[in-house]
């Protein structure tokens, strides 16, 4: 995964879990004066949602998720969108918002239950 994969400790992992079901969390250290940049992304999606990346501290992330949870509907809806306005031949982004897309659903869907 390179030089800087996502990474998180068992003690905030713990945390995400409980705090932020359904969600993966991680952080990549950065050089000063920031210190640690973290970010969330839905199970099984590829990369960081809108908003929950390269945020502060854990505190911080945790209020974008929920913010972005708020609104999971426009966020599915975007989405779909996005993907189908990128060009077919665009696959590396369409491998993105297919795999955004499927996570969001299944959020919704525990979201529901």
């Amino acid at each position: 995964m390179g030089p800087h994969a996502p990474q998180v400790s068992g003690s905030d992992r713990a945390w995400a879990q409980q705090q932020l079901p359904g969600w993966q969390i991680w952080h990549v250290d950065q050089l000063q004066p920031r210190g640690r940049s973290w970010s969330a992304r839905p199970l099984g999606a590829t990369a960081a949602v809108p908003g929950c990346a390269g945020l502060p501290d854990l505190e911080t992330l945790a209020e974008a998720v929920r913010a972005y949870e708020d609104h999971l509907a426009d966020h599915i809806a975007t989405t779909l969108r996005e993907l189908d306005e990128t060009p077919a031949s665009w696959t590396g982004r369409r491998e993105m918002l297919q795999a955004r897309l499927a996570a969001l659903e299944d959020l919704a869907r525990t979201k529901a239950q």
